[in-house]
């Protein structure tokens, strides 16, 4: 998505506030080449709520990258969503990925922190 465009703005109905930080893009890891890291030290963030688009793009690797940077990771398994994939024996269907995905973080185990897979109701802040 081009910076600036209607597709790369952040979607209408988020509860956000004008104090909330934002943190722009440009890779599929959300730490590469961007201040994220800064500003959730900032904040004193120790655990990481992951959601959003390209489940095995974007947000399986700032989710990875999230635990190599010393959060605790809860990604939300019904709050993230992709397309299907292509691959050279045939189509994933979309939901297989995400529920690929689901899987491997619900059995990812990272010496001193916590990974956990959990629906959008669960969640406690």
């Amino acid at each position: 998505m081009t910076a600036g465009s209607p597709g790369w703005q952040l979607a209408a109905a988020l509860d956000r506030r004008p104090a909330d930080p934002v943190v722009a893009k440009r890779h599929r890891d959300s730490f590469a080449a961007t201040g994220l890291g800064t500003t959730l030290e900032g904040l004193g963030a120790r655990r990481l709520v992951i959601t959003g688009a390209q489940s095995d793009f974007c947000v399986q690797t700032t989710a990875l990258s999230a635990l190599f940077h010393g959060y605790d990771v809860t990604l939300v398994g019904d709050a993230h969503t992709t397309g299907p994939a292509s691959l050279p024996g045939g189509e994933v269907p979309a939901n297989s990925v995400i529920e690929l995905i689901n899987s491997r973080f619900a059995t990812l185990r990272q010496p001193g922190r916590r990974v956990e897979v959990v629906p959008a109701a669960a969640i406690v802040l």
